[in-house]
């Protein structure tokens, strides 16, 4: 089993393949999925998505899906911003 592990302070991006960009858009329905009560729709976004966010610093082979998450780019900039490098969601 093959897993991807995040060390530094600036992390490599995480490309997500097709069939789990399609998989994560189809369980968002297009939406964001962001419910964070420190963005200001206060509640689920559910804005269109737009960008893929990588929510787990350590990705399993296989775990791909559970690991990315469909945001808006304002909900995807806010989790950037957020504490650590790749944003807490």
């Amino acid at each position: 089993m093959n897993s991807v592990v995040f060390q530094s302070k600036r992390v490599a991006k995480l490309t997500f393949s097709e069939p789990v960009k399609q998989a994560v858009r189809q369980r968002a329905r297009g939406k964001c999925e962001c419910a964070r009560n420190t963005c200001p729709h206060y509640g689920p976004c559910k804005a269109p998505g737009t960008e893929f966010h990588q929510k787990l610093a350590t990705v399993t082979e296989g775990e791909e899906t559970r690991a990315c998450q469909l945001l808006c780019k304002a909900c995807h900039q806010q989790a950037h911003a957020s504490s650590g490098s790749l944003g807490r969601m």
